[in-house]
């Protein structure tokens, strides 16, 4: 028999988070701007003292140069980043923002979340450079 456990990374902290991003969906349901759900999170965070950093700024450079900067909406103890979304349905440039996040700031995970579905909507997206003996 195979075993299909799997070892996910930060599994208890991604529980919480999901648990909080659910509990402001059901809250606030699946009309409001991105900027309300994250004003809703950042209230969460702060009543159970999660440590974050919100619209963390990324700034990318080439050949020493500043070519432009991206914004992370949440980084989350740390460890987890947050990019949420409030639109009808993902696309693959929200997945491929995602993994420049992950590259940029070296990341082991980023939760891409979107609101605006009648069902909230969480993606894992893992940097595959991260080790599993850094946990």
């Amino acid at each position: 028999m195979i075993d299909k456990k799997v070892d996910l990374i930060f599994k208890e902290e991604t529980y919480k988070l999901r648990g909080i991003l659910f509990d402001v969906h059901n809250k606030l349901s699946s009309v409001q701007k991105e900027e309300a759900y994250g004003n809703a999170l950042e209230v969460v965070f702060k009543k159970l003292a999660i440590p974050y950093a919100r619209e963390k700024e990324i700034a990318l450079d080439f050949d020493g140069e500043n070519i432009g900067r991206l914004y992370l909406d949440f980084i989350v103890w740390d460890q987890i980043g947050l990019e949420l979304k409030a639109k009808k349905f993902l696309t693959q440039e929200d997945f491929r923002q995602s993994l420049r996040y992950l590259e940029a700031l070296k990341l082991p995970l980023i939760l891409l979340v979107n609101f605006r579905s009648q069902k909230l909507i969480i993606k894992r997206i893992i940097n595959a450079k991260y080790q599993s003996h850094q946990r």
